[in-house]
């Protein structure tokens, strides 16, 4: 553009815009019947719609994904030592939750309309360590490498998808006796790590009640 073309003589305002504009409609309405426009408008109103509730449609069942996932997340969490807080500079609306599993830190993003499920997992601090630099396949290849390495023993030898020999249901149903024998100790103990980790938290070993997360709200990125 020229100096030419930005002189105070020759810069439109708001006002020369707005009369620009309402000549091009008039010149629209000179060409298509007013009848013609009310029906156009019609058939996009309604497209409009149509694309919106579609669009609702495709959230609700985004959001619902995204809500089964976070339940197995949140058991994951239950089982191994994690965390949970907004530190993810490039997601701040999304919390971060931290898993130190055996083989490696798995993580997933958690929306906030999830975080009800994550209230036994202690907020991110600085004693936590931060997420290792795993990408989403290490972090998958890490889940598989878990999955085998956490078979139960009633399931040894039984048949699966990798075509594993099966046993005979006496010994499957002898496994599972000596499995469900554990008991609290064996299923639902508390993980030992679990308690080394609260204890260098809160300094007693107690761990501080989450029925609330003020603690997540004030770490948003």
């Amino acid at each position: 553009m020229t100096s030419k073309d930005t002189s105070p003589d020759t810069i439109r305002t708001a006002a020369d815009l707005r009369g620009e504009y309402a000549a091009v409609l008039d010149q629209c309405r000179v060409l298509v019947p007013e009848h013609q426009a009310d029906a156009v408008l019609a058939v996009r109103d309604h497209q409009t719609e149509q694309l919106r509730q579609q669009l609702t449609a495709v959230e609700t069942e985004r959001d619902a994904v995204y809500r089964e996932r976070a339940h197995l997340v949140a058991h994951l969490a239950a089982l191994y030592p994690s965390h949970i807080g907004y530190t993810d500079p490039n997601a701040p609306d999304w919390a971060i939750v931290i898993v130190e599993a055996p083989g490696g830190q798995p993580s997933w993003h958690i929306a906030e309309r999830d975080l009800d499920l994550f209230e036994h997992v202690i907020p991110t601090n600085r004693i936590c360590r931060g997420w290792d630099g795993h990408t989403t396949d290490e972090k998958y290849e890490r889940i598989r490498a878990l999955t085998a390495s956490s078979a139960p023993a009633w399931a040894a030898g039984t048949t699966g998808a990798a075509g594993v020999k099966s046993v005979s249901e006496p010994m499957r149903a002898k496994k599972l006796v000596h499995w469900l024998d554990l008991g609290d100790a064996g299923l639902h103990g508390a993980h030992p790590y679990n308690e080394l980790v609260s204890s260098r938290m809160y300094g007693d070993g107690r761990r501080s009640s989450r029925s609330s997360r003020p603690e997540l709200a004030g770490r948003r990125g």
